[in-house]
């Protein structure tokens, strides 16, 4: 059941927000690039700088989830690949539940930050856009990555040695992504 919601429901979502950081990207460099062209044709491009900010932290924190999911981040095992599986799994699973925990305190107290600046009015220097809805949407990718963290957690505290499926990252090829045999 676990399995199911986590490769139905986290998993769909998470690819999902890890496209919406390929657009970003693709639209980050569009921008960059026109405002290097208006800069040389004498008329620089007013607020790329306020936009390519925003769409860098989107970018960031939309694609969090889906790296966690798919093993893109470095993971060090100097003092652990000694260890039993089980003893290296239990660990992991002890790190990600600490990180998911990071990512919840990051996730609300930008939540409460963005209530502040919203209350207050506050917009962007040059386009004077309202960017509380970038702050909102950074807290979701963070509160994504808590998700996948906690999965994390609960696939390792529970996935049987010799259980299919999920990779945790001490299990076997860590080359291979999840759910791929």
């Amino acid at each position: 059941m676990f399995t199911h919601f986590y490769e139905h429901g986290l998993a769909p979502l998470s690819r999902a927000m890890q496209m919406c950081a390929g657009v970003l990207l693709f639209f980050l460099v569009a921008l960059s690039g026109v405002s290097v062209i208006m800069r040389m044709c004498g008329r620089p491009f007013a607020g790329a700088y306020e936009l390519v900010g925003f769409a860098g932290a989107l970018l960031a924190s939309f694609a969090l989830a889906e790296t966690q999911r798919n093993r893109g981040h470095v993971e060090l095992d100097i003092f652990t690949r000694r260890l039993s599986p089980r003893t290296q799994r239990t660990i992991g699973a002890i790190n990600v539940l600490l990180g998911a925990t990071v990512m919840a305190v990051v996730s609300l107290q930008l939540i409460r930050l963005t209530l502040v600046k919203m209350r207050a009015g506050e917009v962007s220097e040059t386009l004077r856009l309202p960017f509380a809805w970038v702050m909102f949407a950074v807290a979701a990718g963070f509160i994504m990555l808590a998700l996948v963290y906690v999965a994390d957690a609960l696939v390792a505290f529970f996935r049987r040695d010799d259980a299919p499926g999920l990779h945790f990252p001490v299990d076997g090829d860590k080359s291979k992504p999840r759910g791929h045999k």
